[in-house]
């Protein structure tokens, strides 16, 4: 099976842009390890590439001249599709950007987001009829559209079902996403962490700080500070953001960025890892901190109680109050042996769900259907 995917490996815009949406696509070569008579190649036509920055640089113009341009969200949201590199092809893989073929017609397997109406500031599916119309044109456009959490899956069946009367629960399927570069601690290691308890290592990891929680987490763990002084030399923290912190009582290490392996290396170290995130339509970073033996510490959206199994596999927090962080934490400060406890659930949730091999396998049961369906 020769599987394309919507990824321009020639775009200079993408190549710049620190997206974790654009740069996930490129992960799904490696369903190749899985199947080795499955090829996964991404989108190197030249022409997709031009057409996609030009759309990006004429919105630039737009925003900052305040002169209306045609034609660039057309560009930015369509990926063309040359008959040269769909030849041989026998189904597309897409996220986000939606493939126009030119002279073929290839089953198109397609992957987004449906966020709750919260995050985008909508009251009711109502709100949001343009939007759930749009996205009913593209499942009847084409041959299968995956999401990412059962969840999201009912939310998004629901809300077709409310706003058009239409049902679409058979063309719309649950695939976690296939993270290869990610592996589970193993269990050696996992005891190996947690039999150095004091001090307890505390992570967070989030470019964007404001809208991953980051200052009442800082707030929390000020007020563990101030009113538990005998936990004050219990634990430290370790921050990764680019946004500003308020002003930290507690010793922290703080870094703006860190490479790839320095980041992989604090998950392995850290005991507890907390983003109390107040927008995040995922949250990756979360099935990392599983993988690595952390003990989690996220909010309370559908979608983290989904990953963490409504509570089993990491604690759920109201990302708004500072003193339930601080509780949550504080709790597993003063209970090294429950974090150790809550990091073996998050592991093994992890080994059972959200392994690279069994999401991948997953990925390829829906691209073989939909490639024999053609």
């Amino acid at each position: 099976m020769n599987v394309l995917t919507n990824y321009m490996s020639n775009s200079r815009v993408l190549k710049k842009l620190d997206n974790t949406d654009y740069k996930y696509v490129k992960n799904l070569r490696g369903l190749t390890s899985i199947d080795s008579g499955t090829g996964v190649t991404l989108n190197d036509s030249h022409l997709s590439s031009t057409l996609y920055d030009l759309g990006y640089y004429m919105k630039r113009v737009q925003e900052r001249s305040g002169i209306p341009l045609p034609f660039w969200p057309w560009m930015r949201e369509n990926v063309v599709i040359p008959p040269s590199i769909a030849r041989n092809v026998d189904v597309i893989l897409a996220r986000d950007l939606l493939p126009v073929q030119l002279r073929s017609d290839v089953p198109v397997v397609y992957e987004t987001a449906f966020v709750p109406n919260d995050y985008v500031g909508a009251s009711n599916y109502a709100d949001r009829r343009e939007e759930i119309e749009h996205e009913l044109h593209k499942i009847h456009r084409f041959d299968t559209y995956i999401l990412k959490t059962e969840e999201s899956v009912e939310r998004f069946v629901e809300a077709v079902n409310a706003v058009t009367g239409e049902s679409v629960r058979d063309a719309v399927h649950h695939v976690p996403y296939f993270l290869p570069k990610i592996g589970a601690i193993g269990p050696d290691a996992l005891d190996e962490k947690f039999s150095e308890l004091r001090p307890i290592r505390i992570l967070f990891v989030g470019s964007d700080g404001s809208r991953k929680g980051v200052h009442n987490l800082v707030e929390a763990l000020n007020r563990i500070y101030a009113e538990h002084p005998d936990l004050r030399s219990a634990f430290e923290v370790m921050i990764v953001t680019r946004t500003d912190l308020p002003r930290c009582n507690f010793d922290v290490d703080t870094h703006d960025y860190l490479p790839r392996e320095d980041v992989i290396e604090a998950f392995r170290r850290a005991h507890i890892f907390c983003m109390p995130t107040l927008k995040d339509s995922y949250g990756l970073v979360y099935v990392e901190a599983m993988a690595s033996g952390c003990a989690v510490v996220a909010d309370n959206s559908p979608v983290r109680r989904e990953i963490l199994d409504d509570g089993r596999a990491g604690l759920l927090s109201d990302p708004e109050d500072p003193d339930n962080i601080a509780e949550k934490l504080t709790s597993l400060i003063r209970s090294p042996d429950r974090a150790c406890a809550l990091a073996e659930r998050a592991r093994d949730r992890f080994q059972r769900r959200y392994h690279w091999r069994h999401t991948g396998e997953q990925y390829l049961t829906v691209l073989e259907k939909a490639a024999s369906a053609s």
